[in-house]
């Protein structure tokens, strides 16, 4: 679906999501295949998954796991109130301060679990995921963790030439996303272990971490499918995974790729 405008990846994603629910009492087949990329803000993970879903042809969680959040949650919570929660991680007595000023404020128990709900439910074909520490609540699933990052100074060139911020505005939201990513995970981390992490982020967690300060965005890509290739045994050719590299990324709307 590479290519498509985002509003109907997601239509054909969540239709997708919501025929595979209602088809729960079929017998189960191959284990799905997932592939989870982490990345840092500006450092390209968004087109990194949009590259690999366009040559596998699987469909890319990212902003549209929000959708699935609000369908799992049967329209009690909507997309936009995940939204909200995607911007900072919330406790309880705060929730409920804040709820008396806006209702679809969540609480980040609440929010996790419904996140914890999707990724299952997004897991149960095969697909990939972008953020929101799904490679940590998929442990009993054929998944291949990935984790792409940058250097700061090129984060920050990103961000200035393609969201035409300036300098200030680019550190100031790399810094808050870079600071909601580690409560985020660490909030997981303690609800999937029982307990609070030893170190804020553990690179074990991955499979195999990348940085685009010297490689293309293409160029991870392709080693990621050549991974995933051998991981799920996909009988990919060459040529097949090669064609990562002939792909559009549709650079006019970069920005909302590099976010």
């Amino acid at each position: 679906m590479l290519g498509l405008p985002v509003g109907v990846e997601a239509y054909f994603a969540l239709r997708a999501l919501h025929e595979r629910l209602g088809r729960a009492t079929e017998e189960p087949t191959r284990p799905a295949n997932i592939i989870a990329i982490s990345r840092q803000r500006g450092a390209g993970g968004r087109q990194v998954a949009r590259l690999i879903g366009g040559v596998l042809g699987w469909p890319v969680w990212d902003k549209q796991l929000l959708d699935a959040m609000a369908e799992v949650s049967l329209g009690y919570h909507s997309a936009e109130a995940f939204a909200k929660a995607d911007e900072r991680v919330v406790g309880a007595i705060e929730a409920a301060i804040a709820s008396f000023f806006d209702p679809s404020t969540l609480e980040t128990e609440t929010y996790l679990r419904h996140l914890n709900n999707a990724a299952h439910k997004v897991a149960e074909s095969d697909c990939i995921t972008v953020g929101r520490g799904v490679h940590l609540l998929l442990n009993n699933h054929n998944i291949l963790r990935i984790s792409v990052g940058a250097s700061l100074p090129v984060r920050l060139a990103n961000l200035i030439r393609f969201d035409r911020l300036s300098d200030q505005e680019a550190l100031r939201k790399i810094c808050e996303r870079d600071r909601r990513l580690v409560e985020l995970h660490k909030k997981i981390r303690r609800k999937v272990d029982g307990k609070s992490p030893i170190v804020d982020n553990n690179e074990a967690e991955y499979d195999c971490t990348f940085t685009t300060d010297r490689q293309t965005v293409q160029d991870v890509a392709f080693c990621i499918l050549c991974m995933a290739n051998r991981r799920f045994g996909l009988g990919l050719s060459q040529i097949q995974i090669e064609r990562v590299f002939t792909l559009d990324l549709n650079w006019e709307h970069h920005s909302a790729l590099t976010a």
